[in-house]
């Protein structure tokens, strides 16, 4: 009898149980051009927390989730701490414009179990979402671009992320001598030396001493070094590895000056004789006067 009594009280509290869990229903949405959503669906048994209930929305496309904030109603009446009721048609408005950008999203609204009030939830809801009007992609979600003046998702690969609404590699050093490489086994970063790539003068030396080593725009340049000539004509100038510029006698020219030098020295040079000035003066007057008389 005992056995049967506990068994009838059993089967009496399972209704009893069900009748406090509450439920969301029939969910439909809209997205307008400011970004927003309004999202009206029924609810049914026991009551809700509203502020227990989270919304979160993830972009099919680029699958980026964020949780949404927003505003609930319930007949009318907003701002519920709790929505009950059977049947009764409940909303919620989106806040801040979570879907600036075009593209479809699936909305979550999860709520969790407790046993006094009510069961642990899942719901979900896909929209459609038109995307906001925008001249500039500073108009936009950092996660997408304007692209025909509409906000529309960035679908970067997995090697990159999103920064600053475009694709940014997620392997950069910042180095113009490396090439970047991304693992997409475990996503870690290799950076290998290029080694036709400069960044400075000396990222070029050769090692040879009759080149001349440059950088220019991220490329060595080498080009054959020009010794000064030297001021001695018998003298050859001249860039000779591995010493560099290297300056020589000429022996042939050395000798063929020294044969004009002897030259000069025994035959000497014409020397032209002029008397002092006042005395080819005197001697223009005499020679005046003479004829004169």
């Amino acid at each position: 009898m005992k056995t049967i009594i506990i068994l009838l009280l059993a089967f009496l509290a399972v209704p009893m149980a069900l009748a406090t869990d509450g439920e969301l229903i029939n969910l439909k949405g809209t997205c307008d051009s400011s970004g927003n959503a309004e999202i009206s669906m029924l609810h049914s048994g026991g009551a809700i927390k509203a502020s227990d209930i989270q919304v979160t929305s993830t972009n099919i496309e680029t699958e980026y989730s964020q949780k949404i904030s927003g505003k609930w109603s319930q007949e009318g009446s907003d701002n519920n701490i709790y929505l009950t009721g059977d049947y009764s048609r409940v909303n919620f408005t989106t806040q801040d414009g979570p879907f600036k950008e075009k593209g479809a999203f699936e909305i979550h609204f999860v709520f969790y179990s407790k046993p006094e009030d009510y069961s642990a939830t899942d719901v979900s809801l896909l929209l459609d979402c038109p995307g906001s009007a925008c001249v500039s992609d500073y108009e936009c979600d950092g996660n997408s671009a304007c692209k025909g003046n509409v906000c529309t998702a960035l679908r970067c690969k997995a090697s990159e992320f999103v920064e600053f609404h475009t694709c940014n590699p997620k392997c950069n050093d910042r180095n113009p001598c490396t090439i970047d490489r991304y693992n997409f086994e475990d996503g870690s970063c290799a950076y290998e030396k290029n080694e036709s790539c400069c960044r400075v003068d000396a990222d070029c030396n050769d090692g040879l001493a009759c080149l001349e080593d440059r950088c220019e725009n991220g490329k060595c340049i080498h080009n054959p070094v020009k010794c000064e000539a030297a001021k001695d004509r018998c003298v050859n100038a001249a860039c000779i590895e591995p010493r560099g510029c290297v300056y020589e006698t000429d022996e042939s020219c050395l000798a063929n000056e020294n044969e004009k030098r002897e030259y000069l020295i025994v035959i000497g040079e014409p020397k032209v004789y002029r008397a002092p000035f006042f005395s080819r003066l005197f001697g223009a007057i005499g020679n005046f006067l003479r004829n004169l008389f």
